[in-house]
């Protein structure tokens, strides 16, 4: 038998790093990076050294989501710097997308000290409903041979392109995004957050709960030189968006393009399907006949984008509804 896909642990290792300043940063302040993955400190080199002079003793640090390198004394205003960083992954991974190594080559000014100020009206935030397949296994029907791989990470059955799930979840995602001229103008000096009030390092939370107000998006900015934190006014969703969260009945018909679908039962040892147990798929409550005769079923492709949520009373609604008001 076939799997419908396969999956790898891609959690630890640097996928890119980019400086968060541009051209000045303030003799007092701290040299920012934007940096997509994870890796510990000790993978990490980073030399920071004036024009015609010696490196500067400094410290690698973790704020508000951003890499920070603080110098262990002021710079000098009107001097210019050189910024050299290396960041090295112990297993190079092409599936996770995982260089070797990254380098950074990057020159600044250092300027007069100064606090920054936040630009609240440069940061753009959106709300929106997205309907997340269930990962249980009776949710699931596959195309004749296919089989869900099931996902600890996820705590559920991951699903590929020959698999789809017949319930879904409407979840409420916020998402925001700055304007580069924000990073300019406080001089890299300050790392938002999307949610002052929530532990989140993403860009996304998601909320399902009829039943529990609809999050606010407030925005923070914390200060990288003192650690004091600024908050924004808060951007509430639309309140029409609180009848697409709750549950949703989805035909798998609608996105798979095999002609015959299976459902299986599951083998407790080994934590996935039952190639041995299963039974043709034609509908809800519908039959539960041997596995050779089956219906139709395009690639379901629903990204999860979820970072915290919130659980409880959930509404019925078709999936085909749901297209409609997203639209």
């Amino acid at each position: 038998p076939s799997t419908a896909s396969a999956s790898e642990d891609c959690l630890d290792g640097w996928v890119a790093m980019e400086p968060a300043f541009t051209d000045t940063i303030p003799a007092d302040g701290v040299i920012a990076l934007r940096a997509d993955g994870y890796g510990p400190d000790e993978s990490v080199d980073i030399a920071v050294y004036p024009n015609f002079g010696e490196p500067l003793a400094g410290a690698l640090e973790r704020s508000a989501g951003m890499l920070v390198w603080r110098p262990a004394q002021p710079l000098t205003p009107g001097l210019g710097y050189t910024l050299h960083l290396r960041a090295y992954n112990r297993a190079a991974d092409e599936y996770c997308g995982f260089p070797e190594e990254i380098e950074l080559l990057e020159t600044f000014t250092a300027s007069e000290p100064g606090r920054p100020e936040p630009r609240w009206e440069l940061i753009d935030v959106r709300h929106w409903v997205e309907v997340h397949p269930s990962g249980a296994s009776e949710d699931i029907v596959c195309c004749d041979g296919a089989y869900p791989w099931y996902d600890d990470y996820r705590g559920g059955y991951a699903l590929g392109a020959q698999c789809a799930a017949t319930r879904g979840e409407g979840r409420l995602h916020t998402a925001y995004a700055i304007d580069p001229e924000a990073w300019r103008l406080g001089q890299a000096q300050l790392g938002y957050r999307p949610f002052a009030d929530l532990e989140v390092e993403h860009e996304y939370v998601s909320a399902s709960d009829p039943d529990i107000p609809l999050p606010c998006a407030e925005i923070s900015a914390t200060d990288l030189i003192t650690g004091y934190v600024l908050r924004g006014p808060p951007v509430c969703p639309d309140p029409g968006l609180e009848a697409q969260l709750g549950e949703y009945v989805i035909d798998p018909r609608d996105t798979l393009t095999c002609d015959k679908l299976q459902t299986c039962e599951e083998d407790e040892d080994s934590f996935g399907w039952d190639p041995e147990d299963c039974r043709r798929w034609r509908g809800e409550g519908g039959c539960g006949c041997a596995a050779d005769e089956r219906g139709d079923a395009a690639t379901l492709g629903l990204v999860v984008l979820l970072a915290a949520l919130r659980r409880g009373r959930r509404r019925s609604r078709s999936a085909t509804d749901s297209a409609g008001s997203r639209g």
